[in-house]
């Protein structure tokens, strides 16, 4: 390919995707980086899915707009990378985020306790997920650990009783 001097080239190109978020009233709507809501139909390879499914699209989508609501779109950002961080190459990132209020999301991932966390923690301190997540020591407890609840300044570990 021959370009004359001083001649302008442009590429466009598509964020890659980051999540898919699920809502009341809306088709899964798959979400880039920067928070841009797609038109392509949401599809699950390799992507984590938010079930915000008792919230409607409006609490997440900008009003006449095409993205997140930018506070949400970090939360859920940091959240997808802490686990696809936690997680080896072979591994396909598998997990049930429920974003149940304001204040508490819960994060059911397959082998892992149930972990639940807040918007604010999040915000935060994004690096204490993914440090829950890789950790070795919460499998060689006497008594298996049901519950990590993340919510405050150090994590509180429930076992089934």
């Amino acid at each position: 390919k021959r370009e004359l001097p001083a001649t302008l080239s442009i590429t466009f190109a598509e964020d890659p995707p980051a999540y898919i978020l699920n809502t009341k009233e809306a088709q899964p709507i798959q979400v880039s980086l920067s928070g841009v809501t797609s038109s392509h139909a949401a599809t699950e390879e390799k992507l984590i899915v938010f079930d915000a499914t008792s919230h409607m699209e409006s609490d997440f989508i900008a009003t006449n707009e095409r993205a997140v609501v930018p506070i949400r779109h970090q939360v859920l950002v940091g959240i997808s990378q802490a686990i696809t961080n936690s997680l080896s190459d072979a591994q396909t990132p598998s997990a049930t985020i429920i974003w149940e209020d304001n204040t508490k999301i819960l994060l059911k991932i397959p082998e892992k306790p149930l972990i639940i966390i807040s918007t604010d923690s999040m915000r935060e301190k994004p690096y204490a997920l993914t440090a829950i997540l890789q950790s070795q020591q919460i499998d060689t407890f006497a008594e298996p650990i049901s519950e990590i609840d993340a919510r405050f300044n150090l994590p509180v570990l429930r076992t089934q009783q």
